[in-house]
């Protein structure tokens, strides 16, 4: 019989904790799909409403905007 080099170990444990990430992110799409079908049919409740909304400035950053803004 072979003996199992340390390298092997090594790849084999590499390939198991690939294969335990993965069922961990297979499990976590399943809980997402869960949480997803029991809400799906309840209406969204805003918190509070703004009374006014806040000033805002946008800002572009236009190359050679002397003579491209007009």
């Amino acid at each position: 019989m072979q003996e199992i080099t340390t390298i092997e170990i090594g790849m084999l444990a590499l390939y198991g904790i690939v294969i335990v990430l993965l069922v961990l992110f297979g499990l976590h799409k399943y809980f997402l799909l869960y949480l997803y079908m029991k809400h799906k049919n309840r209406p969204v409740q805003l918190e509070s409403e703004m009374p006014s909304l806040p000033r805002v400035t946008i800002q572009l950053p236009i190359y050679n905007e002397k003579y491209v803004i007009e």
